[in-house]
């Protein structure tokens, strides 16, 4: 008995380096709610969409170069109170992108569809004015903007009256997720602040950035599922 005790191997700990993500490491996950966004759409005629609801938002093709650029905030929004999660907000994404490619001259153009969700999270341990964003160079201000998975950027070259359209629906997950390690390791934050967003209320809001080039129509949506432990 005392050689197979001297023989069997040592059972070591799990480390960071092992699995990326000790604090939630064996955890059971949670669910946590949902959000969606309103709808963006990118029209040569923004008129066709009145009445928007309150968080759609229309903008206008630039009919002298074809392109629209947008940064739709604050289209979805959920509330967390104290203590709700531990130690990881994880978001399962699904995202909807349609477009109507046109071309009614006689040169060939570039059109090009880019559609980039993101969550900004607002909470009082990031209101402190000494507390700087090392990526804006800029104060906090109470929340901090947050890529989500779903980035997708779309490239034709469109020969003289041709016109495509597509509707895609797809799913994307995080990886990390948002934890506390993250909050550090990406914005420099104090464990001491980390934690303090984990206890206090925060509120996440759903924004989509994007851009159109020769697309007389298009809409773009997104919503996500949190979970946590």
């Amino acid at each position: 008995m005392l050689l197979m005790l001297i023989a069997a191997p040592t059972v070591r700990a799990q480390s960071e380096e092992d699995v990326g993500d000790l604090a939630s490491f064996g955890r059971e996950a949670k669910f946590f709610g949902y959000a969606a966004t309103g709808t963006v759409y990118v029209s040569s005629d923004c008129s066709v969409y009145a009445p928007l609801g309150p968080d759609d938002r229309c903008y206008p093709v630039n009919a002298a170069n074809g392109t629209a650029t947008f940064d739709a905030r604050d289209l979805g929004r959920i509330q967390y109170p104290q203590k709700t999660f531990e130690n990881v907000i994880y978001i399962l994404g699904r995202n909807t992108t349609s477009y109507h490619l046109i071309n009614t001259s006689a040169q060939n153009r570039n059109g090009r569809i880019q559609f980039r969700p993101y969550l900004t999270l607002e909470s009082d341990a990031l209101s402190d004015p000494s507390l700087i964003n090392p990526l804006t160079g800029q104060p906090f201000n109470g929340r901090v903007d947050i890529s989500l998975g779903g980035l997708r950027t779309f490239t034709k070259t469109l020969f003289p009256n041709y016109q495509e359209s597509e509707t895609f629906v797809y799913g994307a997950s995080s990886v990390s997720g948002i934890t506390k390690k993250y909050l550090i390791d990406t914005f420099g934050l104090p464990a001491g602040v980390a934690d303090g967003i984990f206890a206090g209320k925060m509120i996440i809001h759903l924004n989509i950035k994007g851009t159109t080039t020769w697309a007389d129509d298009a809409s773009f949506s997104c919503g996500a599922r949190f979970l946590g432990n």
